[in-house]
């Protein structure tokens, strides 16, 4: 694994980290401030490209579970100079007031390195659909 991997990595699990205290200050950081940023989210409606409105999203649903972990699967990460790809697996560890919720799913992101640290710059969240009944 190369350092620009471990570096990559490294921001990935910065995200985890930070859910789990829910500092937006310091989840906020991990994006870019350019203006190209676009972010989707699993639900209808779910997408941004001002990195305010993201911020007030992630807030409000950060109110409605207490108690958040993410725990990442099969991640794979490429880069070609100041840019970065990954794609992982996903489960939201969610304790909310009435339940523990497992929510799993697909991210996946493009980074792009920005005073030597690597930047979010689109982020994809979504949820496989459960087959259908025969």
């Amino acid at each position: 694994m190369t350092n620009t991997i471990k570096e990559i990595l490294k921001t990935l699990e910065a995200m985890a980290e930070v859910f789990a205290e829910k500092n937006i200050l310091k989840y906020m950081s991990l994006y870019s401030m350019n203006s190209n940023i676009v972010i989707y989210g699993a639900m209808a409606g779910e997408k941004w490209t001002n990195i305010e409105d993201y911020r007030k999203s992630v807030v409000k649903n950060w109110e409605h579970a207490p108690g958040m972990n993410v725990k990442y699967n099969d991640t794979i990460v490429n880069y070609s100079g100041n840019t970065a790809w990954l794609a992982t697996d996903i489960v939201f560890v969610a304790q909310t007031e009435s339940k523990l919720m497992n929510i799993h799913g697909r991210f996946t992101a493009v980074l792009t390195l920005e005073n030597e640290k690597w930047k979010f710059i689109q982020t994809h969240f979504s949820m496989p659909m459960q087959p259908r009944p025969q």
